[in-house]
């Protein structure tokens, strides 16, 4: 008998699968335009609906994603559709139990064929291949083309149970059977954008080095009372509860008590946020105030309650400068090359499903907003630490700008197509220039401006789905410039120049 629906929810992913195939072929000035095709799909919608509360294990509670929780409880169903919403693939557990099951009835594919925009007279039946995901005493296959890229062979491949469809899929060329990845969130973890092996290890090795450090000197320090612990607390109190009000728009929250579980695995991650924060200023900041007070001036008034200290506001203006540059040279560096007659690089690099998340909703933005500033400043942190132990090998500043660029390149550049080692090459000069010249405060600022529009799908079209967070972006970005403008001022007036000038020229 039909499961009465207790709860839902929807999303958005990408085939990278499909742009990897188009990667490996010969590509002309004009492939782009494969990808504006709705078929084959690159973008996809996809539903989920479940007769018990939707609850992920692998995020924590935080999102669920198409395949966590997996869809294996009696009453479940996954659907996937293109942008125009034809059906790519169904996914329906069949109940457990049925007293007077139906047996022998012959299963009509006629209306999923039609939910997905293909003729069933023009497919050739085959032999299925791929097995469904539930229980089925009934399995077919289909051999076609797509309508709109007849050049794309696919099959289809279909199961039913007691007469009931229970799967449905198109399969294309580059689909490749694999066990399900359950998602790790929404936010894309360093790792995942590297492409080598080797580079992938060292990357491991360097955060759990500079983990282990980290503590060793936060020990060191404690024992020798040294460091600014109210500051390390309430830097951990800035990131504990930038972490919870993600948490508290992201999360996928139920009305029963099983909320109470998704709110516990909240909090813990906002307690380890609290706990690596406190961890690192304890670490960092004697050494670094030793090494390079400059670089912490405006960060300590701010953190003592200088909120209208000029050296805070003109910090922040040039956080905004680097983060502008640093956009700037992004986007000249994927528009030259076009510009220029080459082929276009890859589209969907940086990797970063931020970008889909957020058409979920503003609550989707709004998380995606505070993560985005989570995400940055962790990553300062690791920097800085990582800065401080050059430092400590080196002897010289210099040496260590020289590595700080050379280990971005290492580590970050595997991840990019071959002309984008370009930008991290601009990019660390510019990171290294503005931490050394303008502190903590500016590189925190103009990491997060660039995460802001690397994170979010910008637009002017107000009837588009994404232009909600182009006014929140947009919002951040001048409350930040704005703010930093006035109080880099110290009480004068914007134009107080300019007015005295007019005002003798008048007299």
């Amino acid at each position: 008998m039909p499961t009465p629906q207790r709860d839902a929810t929807y999303g958005f992913k990408r085939d990278v699968a499909y742009i990897d195939d188009l990667m490996e072929k010969d590509r002309s000035h004009d492939w782009l335009a494969l990808l504006a095709r709705t078929q084959p799909a690159v973008l996809r919608f996809w539903y989920r609906e479940s007769p018990v509360p939707l609850i992920p294990k692998g995020t924590g509670g935080l999102s669920v994603t198409p395949d966590d929780p997996s869809v294996t409880t009696p009453g479940m169903v996954l659907l996937e559709t293109d942008s125009s919403g034809r059906l790519l693939r169904l996914e329906a557990v069949p109940p457990d139990f049925e007293e007077t099951p139906t047996r022998n009835v012959e299963t009509d594919w006629s209306r999923l064929f039609a939910a997905a925009g293909l003729n069933e007279a023009e497919l050739e039946p085959a032999e299925p291949l791929w097995f469904p995901e539930n229980f089925a005493d009934e399995r077919a296959a289909w051999e076609g083309r797509y309508p709109d890229a007849p050049e794309v062979p696919i099959r289809i491949e279909a199961a039913s149970f007691l007469g009931r469809p229970i799967s449905f899929r198109v399969v294309e060329p580059w689909n490749e059977p694999a066990l399900p990845r359950a998602a790790v969130g929404p936010w894309l973890q360093p790792s995942e954008a590297i492409s080598s092996v080797y580079a992938r290890y060292l990357h491991t090795g360097l955060y759990f080095l500079l983990f282990v450090t980290l503590v060793l000197l936060a020990w060191r320090n404690l024992r020798l009372d040294r460091g600014d612990r109210r500051v390390a607390f309430r830097l951990g109190l800035v990131f504990f509860f930038l972490q919870l009000v993600r948490w508290l728009f992201g999360a996928h929250h139920i009305p029963n008590l099983q909320e109470c579980e998704i709110f516990l695995g909240g909090l813990s991650v906002a307690f380890y946020y609290f706990g690596i924060a406190w961890l690192f200023y304890i670490a960092v900041e004697p050494y670094a105030r030793r090494l390079w007070p400059g670089t912490m001036i405006s960060w300590r008034r701010l953190f003592h309650g200088r909120f209208r200290d000029p050296s805070v506001g003109r910090d922040l203006l040039m956080g905004t400068v680097f983060g502008t540059l640093h956009t700037l040279v992004f986007y000249l560096q994927r528009l030259v090359p076009s510009w220029l007659g080459a082929v276009p690089s890859r589209p969907d690099l940086p990797l970063n499903p931020t970008k889909l998340f957020v058409l979920s909703g503003v609550d989707s933005s709004l998380s995606s907003l505070f993560a985005v500033a989570v995400n940055t400043m962790t990553t300062i942190s690791w920097v800085i630490t990582g800065l401080i132990l050059l430092r400590f090998v080196f002897r010289s500043t210099k040496v260590v700008g020289t590595m700080l660029v050379a280990l971005m390149i290492l580590v970050w550049g595997s991840g990019f197509p071959e002309p984008s080692e370009v930008v991290i090459v601009s990019y660390a000069l510019l990171w290294v220039f503005f931490f050394f010249r303008f502190g903590w405060i500016a590189v925190m600022v103009g990491l997060f401006w660039w995460n802001l529009n690397m994170s979010y799908p910008l637009g002017v079209d107000v009837a588009s789905s994404y232009f909600h967070p182009t006014v929140l972006v947009a919002f951040v970005m001048l409350a930040i410039a704005s703010y930093g403008f006035k109080v880099s001022l110290a009480g004068r007036p914007a134009f107080g120049d300019l007015l005295v000038e007019e005002s003798k020229l008048a007299i």
